[in-house]
């Protein structure tokens, strides 16, 4: 078994690194787990724990979703909080696309309930995961700076391609491994 999700990948960009890093000394005392740079992405689809013999039909699910649709733009914009005011659970950077992204989702999403490989959020929000929050003393302060930051373009680049990941759960946060890669080629409009 595999543990798998699709996901876009996204370099950090410098403005969303030292906003992080301001978050983290922020919240040094707290229990707050935060993905490495070099790992953030946006998750498109999770299917979680899956026999490596369906790996093709994910890879061929992907590849036709990806076939559909062309290279495009994304903002990443705001910061927000999945979970309750009190008790935040995920700590994200906004992903402003013009519903490219979600195009991707109902595509890989759709073909992979078909195939019975996983079955689709009931909500899809496009977002990067910043850090998941296990434990906070102030959570007034990081809502307070969450919406400090609401407008704060923290980057613009173009989407090129898509990815099948698998994770491993380790102590200091999820591990992962690029095992597919699909370009998008479909058209740009």
């Amino acid at each position: 078994m595999k543990r798998l999700f699709v996901a876009i990948p996204y370099q950090m960009s410098p403005v969303l690194l030292k906003t992080t890093e301001e978050l983290k000394s922020q919240h040094s005392f707290d229990k707050i787990t935060w993905v490495k740079p070099e790992q953030v992405h946006c998750t498109i689809q999770f299917i979680g724990d899956c026999d490596k013999e369906r790996i093709p039909e994910i890879e061929n699910a992907i590849k036709k979703t990806a076939a559909g649709i062309g290279p495009f733009s994304v903002t990443v914009k705001g910061l927000g909080i999945f979970g309750e005011k009190n008790r935040p659970r995920v700590l994200w950077a906004g992903w402003e696309d013009k519903g490219k992204t979600e195009k991707l989702f109902k595509g890989i999403s759709t073909i992979l309930k078909k195939a019975g490989i996983a079955e689709p959020e009931s909500k899809f929000t496009p977002h990067i995961t910043l850090a998941r929050v296990r434990e906070i003393n102030n959570p007034a302060l990081l809502q307070e700076y969450v919406k400090s930051r609401q407008d704060v373009v923290f980057s613009e680049f173009q989407i090129k391609e898509v990815l099948l990941m698998e994770s491993w759960l380790m102590p200091g946060g999820a591990e992962y491994d690029c095992l597919f890669k699909a370009k998008l080629s479909g058209s740009s409009r």
